[in-house]
Formats: C-alpha cells, sequence, structure tokens
C-alpha cells in the first residue's frame, strides 16, 4: 500500500495531469468561430454544424446525416439511404436491393424492386418483371414518334411497334420478321433459321418518280443458296452455292463506274474480272483479271496498274512482269531467281552463287556458297572482297578500279 504523499501517488498525479489535454484532444469538443460548432469522439462519433449545413456520422459508418444549401442526405449503413437534392429524392433499402426515385421537375418516377420495376418519364411509360416480361410505350411526343416494345422470357421473344414499322423476334432470334418504314426506308424482313431468309429494302431514287432502289437478299439453307440483287446503278446480282465452292456475280457492285464478274467451282476452276471506268470521259481505268485451275496448282492475275503474276502449286514456280516491264522469274520459292528491277539484273541460284548488279551505275553485289566469298563494287567506284563475311582480301581505291 502506498502511504498518502509518497513518491508513487504524485507520479500518479503528474501522469493523470498529462494525459488530460490528450483526453481532450480525443474528445476533441471544440468551438470554433460562430457559427461552427464541432464533436469529434473519435473513433465513435463526429458532429459539425454550421449556419447552413450540418454532419454527423457514427462510426463504423453505421449512421451517416449531412444537409446543406444543395440538399439532404442520411444513411444507416448497409439497410438505408435517402438523398434529396434539387427537389429530386433517392430512397434505397439494403444496398440497392429496392428503391425509389422521384424529380418532379423532369417528370421522372420510378420504382425498383426485387424483380419487379416500373418507371414513368414524359410521354413515356415502362414496367419490367425480371425475367418474365418487359414492357415500355412512348406517347404523344411532339418530337419523337411513338412506339411499344414488349418482350417475354428476355429473348424469347421481342415485339416492337410504332407508326410505320412493327418487328417481332423469338427464339433467340431463330424466327424474326420485320415489315415498315425506317429512317425513310422501306424495310421486309423474314427470317426461318437455319431454313430460310429474305430481306428487301428499297427508297424512292429521288430520279423520277416512281422510280425505286431496292436491294434484295435471299438465303436457302445457309451457305446451300445466297442470292442479293440491286439495282443500285445499274444493278448487281451475286449467288453463291454451297460457297465457297460455286459463286457467280455479274454487275456493278459499288458505283455505276464499276463492274465485276466471277465464276468460281472451288477447287477446280475460277475466273473473276473487274473494270473501272472514268466518272466523266467513261473510258476504261483500270481492270483486275483473276484466273486458277484446282488452286493452288495454278493461279493467273493480271492488273493494268501493278502487272501479271502466273503462280504454280502455290509459288513453287512464280513469273511476274510489271507494266514497265519489269520481270521476275522463280523456282522454289526463291532458291532461283532471275529478275530485272529498273536497271539492276539479279541471279541467284541459293546458297551456291547469288550475283546483282547495275550496268548503269556499274555496281555489283555477288555471294560464292552462302558468304565463303562476298564480293561488292559501290557507285564511287570502291571494291570490297571478304572471305566468310568478315576477312577482308584487300580493297582498291577508286582510282585503281577500271570503269
Amino acid at each position: 500500500m502506498f502511504r498518502p504523499g509518497s513518491t508513487m501517488t504524485g507520479t500518479v498525479r503528474l501522469l493523470a495531469v498529462m494525459a488530460l489535454p490528450a483526453l481532450a484532444g480525443c474528445a476533441g469538443i471544440t468551438a470554433g468561430p460562430p457559427p461552427a460548432h464541432r464533436l469529434n469522439v473519435f473513433p465513435l462519433f463526429y458532429s459539425e454544424k454550421g449556419e447552413h449545413s450540418a454532419t454527423s456520422v457514427v462510426f463504423p459508418l453505421m449512421y451517416a446525416n449531412k444537409r446543406d444549401e444543395t440538399g439532404v442526405y442520411t444513411a444507416v449503413f448497409p439497410f438505408f439511404r435517402y438523398r434529396r437534392q434539387e427537389k429530386a429524392t433517392d430512397w434505397q433499402l439494403l444496398g440497392g436491393l429496392a428503391g425509389y426515385y422521384h424529380a418532379p421537375e423532369e417528370g421522372i418516377r420510378r420504382l425498383d424492386l426485387p424483380l419487379l420495376g416500373w418507371e414513368k418519364r414524359p410521354y413515356e411509360h415502362a414496367f419490367y418483371c425480371f425475367p418474365l416480361v418487359s414492357m415500355r410505350s412512348h406517347r404523344n411526343d411532339p418530337e419523337s414518334p411513338d412506339f411499344g416494345h414488349f418482350s417475354l422470357l428476355g429473348p424469347m421473344y421481342t415485339h416492337y411497334r410504332s407508326e410505320d414499322y412493327r418487328s417481332v423476334n423469338m427464339l433467340l432470334g431463330a424466327f424474326s420478321t420485320y415489315m415498315g418504314t425506317d429512317k425513310g426506308v422501306k424495310r421486309y424482313g423474314l427470317r426461318l433459321f437455319p431454313l430460310f431468309s429474305y430481306s428487301k429494302k428499297w427508297e424512292p431514287s429521288g430520279v423520277t418518280e416512281g422510280d425505286f432502289l431496292f436491294e434484295r437478299k435471299t438465303n436457302i439453307a445457309g451457305p446451300f443458296l445466297t442470292i442479293h440483287e440491286d439495282n443500285y446503278g445499274p444493278g448487281y446480282r451475286r449467288v453463291d452455292f454451297l460457297w465457297p465452292i460455286v459463286r457467280f456475280t455479274r454487275g456493278y457492285p459499288r458505283s455505276p463506274n464499276e463492274r465485276e464478274i466471277t465464276f468460281f467451282i472451288l477447287p477446280l476452276a475460277g475466273w473473276s474480272k473487274h473494270w473501272t471506268y472514268d466518272e466523266i470521259t467513261g473510258e476504261l481505268t483500270h481492270y483486275t483479271n483473276d484466273f486458277y485451275l484446282v488452286d493452288p496448282l495454278f493461279h493467273y492475275h493480271k492488273d493494268t496498274t501493278k502487272g501479271v503474276s502466273i503462280r504454280i502449286i502455290g509459288g513453287l514456280l512464280y513469273a511476274y512482269k510489271s507494266p514497265s516491264g519489269d520481270r521476275d522469274f522463280r523456282i522454289l520459292i526463291n532458291i532461283i531467281r532471275v529478275a530485272k528491277e529498273g536497271d539492276k539484273r539479279i541471279v541467284n541460284f541459293w546458297p551456291i552463287f547469288g550475283t546483282e548488279w547495275d550496268p548503269v551505275l556499274n555496281t555489283r553485289k555477288t555471294i560464292v556458297l552462302g558468304g565463303m566469298f562476298y564480293y561488292r563494287r559501290d557507285p564511287d567506284g570502291s571494291v570490297t572482297k571478304r572471305i566468310l563475311w568478315v576477312i577482308p582480301l584487300g580493297r582498291r581505291s577508286a582510282q585503281e578500279v577500271s570503269p
């Protein structure tokens, strides 16, 4: 036992005096400049009050309340939340499991419940019962057309209807149909997957009264037969039968200044040709021509701007000629090559021998046995000789080299 006035009793008194400021700091009881008042009992409670605002928090985040000029916010975590801002109120229960929103100035009212929902907007109403049914309607809006949307079991059945357009989609798109006018274009379509599909769209051409531009597509049993037709420009037609086995195309696929014809019977034979005409004079400006036989056994390609090429057995034998007269002939892809590129000549029998020279620039590069011997003559007349690419055999200056 310690007697009064003992050394230990004095120490306890000293510690108590020293602890008072610390306790006051933890309590955080302060009176700031009027009209702000704060109370902080960390970590249990915090409160602050001003002339136009007030905040209260009960830790650890079980309760929070804030009020200022913009609105009010109250939450009892995680059970309840209320917020009011600019005359709009928002209620939520259990972290958003249920909620209610009302904005009278915008004319919006929304109720969300587990698996149920209801919404009202200007000119629009919506309701859903997940996953059974959902509905949305839009009526009497002077700036947009009326429409109605209905779905049953999500994508199992959807129905859309407006004044000029209607569509039905069933069984994840296995059956669908639509008809009406969409963005000024009349459309009609029917799909019975995978047996049949048909679509057509047409619109006034603007050239003469009663003249229409149209595009029509037909599909039977997937890739078994497809037909595409339109009359844009002078018209276009493409027929695929068991594509890519048989294809026939004729017409103008992109504009009145282009024409295309294709005919494929894979893998036996195929031929295609594409023409481009000048928009003003109507003269032929460019065309391509392709023909192959038992592809990749033989393939012929001609392009009026790039030249003519022939590939045999997928490129084991290759020949090319450009419109300017350049030539390139290769065997076994690039093992044997004889080519002309402008003034330059190329001869390769790789890896035995390879050389390139330009008689106009008086240059040459030669490689023997894949680099066993290397020879090079540059446009300035200097000559380089090496063994195994790195061992020099000597150099001669440009004055010592004969022209």
